[in-house]
């Protein structure tokens, strides 16, 4: 059984505060790609593992029509309190990406960090053909994961990140993440900690968990989509000049049905 990640769960409400990147350039990016390929205000969006819902508030707020999906009932409840324009249209529903089963299709799919999550072949390529189902005919698909050679670049120096958050109670939240890599499975082995103390520095919470996630290459993303889209493009990042030093990106048309 796979132990639920903190992160996600238990200090959902702390998600944003200690992963604070602004993107607000990033979905300016984002908007503009659509509407490059013609996907305009109005059009039906699915943000597929929407997280804190930072990405669905701001183009829902730009004028789309937005529904974002997790798994983690608790990042869904800090996704529906983001600050978001009257009138937009946007809502938010909790589901398994492996089993998401929508009536509706969509102009667009925005995925992002969630596929390096999937560890085996066959979920990866059920996944592509899974978008594929849910896009209309000639929708886009924009998604984002973490490339095994640009990660192992970043990790040679890098493998430990700590934050901390201190509120007006005199509380600290300390957060710690160790990353090793794994050549021969392309995968990260991160070992997240998180330390809760009172004002008195007594500890009042601890959680350590270990999870994994495997890279993806260019190679692989060509393979495993290439089935089902068209007009595949690989970016470094939504924007440029990229601000990412380990992703990549991944733009691309659901092929017409034969």
């Amino acid at each position: 059984m796979t132990v639920p990640r903190p992160f996600y769960h238990r200090f959902a409400w702390a998600y944003d505060l200690l992963v604070n990147e602004p993107i607000d350039a990033r979905v300016s990016a984002i908007v503009s790609i659509l509407n490059a390929q013609g996907i305009s205000r109005g059009e039906q969006i699915l943000d597929a593992g929407c997280g804190t819902g930072r990405y669905a508030s701001q183009l829902a707020s730009r004028g789309f029509d937005v529904l974002g999906v997790d798994s983690s009932a608790q990042m869904v409840e800090v996704a529906r309190k983001q600050p978001v324009a009257a009138g937009a249209a946007l809502q938010f529903s909790v589901a398994e990406l492996s089993s998401l089963k929508l009536s509706k299709r969509f102009g667009a799919i925005l995925c992002r960090g969630v596929l390096n999550d999937l560890l085996i072949d066959d979920d990866r390529a059920k996944v592509a053909c899974l978008f594929a189902e849910l896009l209309a005919p000639s929708g886009l698909l924009l998604l984002d994961v973490r490339d095994w050679l640009r990660t192992v670049d970043r990790y040679r120096t890098q493998t430990k990140t700590i934050r901390s958050l201190d509120f007006p109670d005199r509380s600290r939240l300390t957060f710690q993440s160790d990353t090793m890599l794994e050549a021969p499975t392309r995968q990260m082995i991160i070992t997240e900690t998180f330390r809760l103390c009172a004002s008195d520095s007594t500890m009042t919470e601890q959680y350590t968990t270990e999870f994994r996630m495997r890279c993806w290459s260019k190679t692989e993303l060509h393979e495993r989509f290439g089935s089902w889209f068209q007009d595949i493009g690989i970016l470094p990042d939504y924007c440029a000049p990229p601000v990412w030093t380990d992703r990549l990106v991944l733009v691309a048309r659901r092929k017409k049905a034969e």
